[in-house]
């Protein structure tokens, strides 16, 4: 995609910069900004040209970051739909794919439009433009067809997003328990009991983890798990090619999805548990652990 900027958005950083050039130039005093001002600068991402691609049906199919430059501007879009598996906390992005991206786009109609980001706010400023994604040549074999293929592609996203949600929030809890182990032993008034119930919740944790993830004592080895969701991610190789799901990758996508909603119910059924042994040992005047509440005043 080709565009063209009048000018570069400038950060305020920039703006001021530029200013200061100018009243140098002039032998004219430079005025100190102020703290308000210089910590607006500090928090400013900078300006943005974002380049939006839509489907037919208007759904917004990838954000491409583009090129904030003065004069003509090309971007290429890699014909990949945005990446769903989910964002965590403290995660980086890629500063050479910072809008990552996903499985292929199929063959049809698109639009895209340019706008600017400056300070959270999408303003366009070109298109929408039309364009077709065409395939370079017909397969020797038949493949699903395009309906199948984005079908498919949706169930697929959805189980990465899943997926990834239950590894995050069982870590998390898995955590949590080790926390209140450490807290524990630092509370005055802990008793034989609740310490058994950490260690319990503890256990069943790592049980459920390796439902998720396998075990980790048999990989040491080379030996193999018991069938994980993990394995599910076989057939995602669907979606890089142009012929679409094979009844096997259906089949495959299908265990693992049920497979995972079991354990996602186990992970959801520990949170009960977990806040009250939250409680419980905060109870014994046991040190705050991260995640719970501020400690009252």
């Amino acid at each position: 995609f080709t565009y063209y900027l009048q000018d570069k958005y400038k950060s305020k950083k920039e703006t001021r910069k530029d200013n200061e050039k100018e009243l140098d130039k002039q032998n004219s005093n430079i005025p100190f900004p102020g703290w308000d001002s210089l910590e607006a600068e500090r928090r400013q991402s900078g300006p943005s040209v974002i380049l939006t691609i839509r489907d037919q049906a208007g759904n917004i199919v990838r954000h491409v970051l583009g090129s904030n430059e003065k004069g003509f501007n090309r971007v290429a879009w890699d014909l990949r739909y945005a990446d769903r598996s989910g964002v965590n906390l403290g995660e980086q992005p890629d500063e050479d794919a910072p809008l990552g991206g996903g499985s292929m786009a199929t063959p049809g109609t698109y639009t895209v439009t340019v706008s600017k980001l400056i300070d959270g706010v999408f303003t366009q400023i070109a298109g929408p433009e039309e364009f077709e994604v065409i395939p370079l040549r017909e397969g020797a074999l038949k493949g699903a067809s395009y309906e199948e293929i984005n079908a498919f592609r949706q169930r697929f996203e959805k189980f990465q997003q899943n997926i990834n949600a239950s590894r995050t929030v069982l870590s998390d809890q898995i955590e949590t328990t080790e926390a209140l182990i450490r807290a524990a032993q630092m509370a005055p008034d802990i008793t034989p009991e609740l310490f058994n119930r950490i260690y319990s919740m503890h256990n069943q944790l790592l049980d459920t983890e390796i439902e998720l993830r396998g075990n980790e004592t048999k990989g040491i080895i080379g030996e193999r798990s018991d069938l994980t969701p993990g394995n599910g991610f076989i057939a995602g190789s669907a979606l890089n090619t142009t012929y679409g799901p094979t009844p096997h990758q259906e089949a495959v996508l299908t265990r693992a999805e049920n497979q995972l909603s079991e354990i996602t119910e186990e992970i959801e059924s520990y949170n009960p548990e977990i806040e009250q042994l939250k409680e419980d040992v905060k109870a014994t005047g046991a040190p705050w652990v991260e995640g719970d509440r501020l400690p009252e005043k």
